[in-house]
This record gives C-alpha cells, sequence and structure tokens, in this order.
C-alpha cells in the first residue's frame, strides 16, 4: 500500500514484479492518511498476518523470519 510516495518506490516495486524477485500486490493512493491506507490494505489482504513497515523504518534482515 503506497500512499503517495514521491520516492522512485513504483519503478522498483514494478521491477520487482517483473523479475518475479517477489509476490507482491501493490496499491497507490493519492495522500490519505496512514488510516485509510491501513483500512485499503486490510480489506485487500489475503494472508494470516499484516505488517506495516513505514517508508522511514528500519527491520533486521531476519524481521520476517522471527515475526
Amino acid at each position: 500500500m503506497d500512499d503517495a510516495s514521491t520516492d522512485s518506490r513504483r519503478p522498483l516495486i514494478q521491477k520487482f514484479k517483473e523479475d518475479n524477485i517477489i509476490n507482491i500486490r501493490y496499491y497507490y493512493t493519492s495522500n490519505g492518511g496512514k488510516h485509510r491506507a491501513i483500512n485499503f490494505g486490510v480489506k485487500r489482504v489475503n494472508g494470516e498476518l499484516f505488517f506495516i513497515v513505514d517508508s522511514d523504518d528500519y527491520i533486521t534482515s531476519k524481521a520476517l523470519e522471527i515475526i
């Protein structure tokens, strides 16, 4: 869920998809606030877990494995 980022994220995600690096669904919306972005994303997930990582967050290389 991309809530109007202004960096080069969109082309990077598109390349990941084209190269089949990760299975990802990418949604872009105009800036509506974090709460709207989360609600939008929650309605579209089909996994067991929902994990939020903001653009200014950092996770360790084993974070998802641990979670």
